[in-house]
C-alpha cells in the first residue's frame, strides 16, 4: 500500500512562520544535524534525516507537526482522505500519459481508511491547510494523492492503469453501499 511521506517543504514553511523565524542553521545545531542536511530535507531532495531528528525538528516547530507526524489521527468529525495511491476509494482518471488520483474526501471520526487500512489525513500534506473537497489543496495547490509511480503502474500504459483502478473504485463503492444498505 501506500508510503506515507514526510515533506520536507512543509517544516520549511513552519520554521520561517515562527517569531522570530530560525534560519536552517540554527535548526541544525538543536537537531544535531547539517545545514546542508536541513536545506536536501526541506527540499524534499533526499531522505537525509532520520525519524529521531524529524521528530525533534518537528518538537521545534510545536504541536501542530506532532499531529502531522502522527497522520493526522485525530478522533474530531473532520474532512479526510486516504494518501494511498493505490487505495480503491480512490478515482483514477488518466490524460494521454498523465494520470490523476481524485481521492474520496468524507467527514469520519475514523483514523483509518475503511478500504485500504491506511492513516486518513485531515489536512494538506505540503501546507497543512485543511482538507477540502477536490484532487488538489485549494491553498497551495498541491495534488492530495500522487499519481502513481513507475513501480506501482509495473510498465503499464497510463490509460489502462486507470481503467483498471476505477473497475476496482467502482467494485469498492458497490460494496461499501451494499453493506450501509444492510445495516440500515
Amino acid at each position: 500500500m501506500g508510503r506515507k511521506r514526510i515533506r520536507g517543504s512543509a517544516f520549511a514553511r513552519s520554521r520561517k512562520r515562527l517569531v522570530p523565524p530560525m534560519t536552517q542553521r540554527q535548526v541544525a545545531d538543536e537537531i544535531g544535524a547539517t545545514q546542508s542536511q536541513i536545506s536536501d530535507f526541506e527540499n524534499n531532495t533526499g531522505n537525509v534525516l532520520s525519524a529521531s531528528k524529524i521528530e525533534a525538528y518537528a518538537k521545534l516547530l510545536g504541536s501542530d507537526f506532532q499531529e502531522y507526524l502522527a497522520g493526522h489521527a485525530d478522533q474530531r468529525d473532520a474532512l479526510a482522505f486516504c494518501n494511498s495511491t493505490l487505495c480503491p476509494s480512490h478515482e483514477a482518471l488518466a490524460n494521454g500519459k498523465r494520470i490523476y488520483i481524485v481521492p474520496d474526501i468524507f467527514h469520519t471520526k475514523d483514523t483509518f481508511c475503511r478500504c485500504c487500512g491506511e492513516p486518513l489525513y485531515r489536512t494538506c500534506i505540503e501546507c497543512l491547510s485543511p482538507v477540502k473537497p477536490g484532487r488538489n489543496c485549494a491553498e497551495c495547490g498541491a495534488f492530495y494523492v500522487d499519481p502513481p509511480s513507475e513501480e506501482e503502474l509495473a510498465g503499464q500504459d497510463p490509460m489502462a492503469w486507470a481503467a483498471q483502478q476505477q473497475r476496482i473504485h467502482l467494485a469498492v463503492l458497490g460494496s461499501i453501499q451494499t453493506r450501509e444498505e444492510v445495516q440500515s
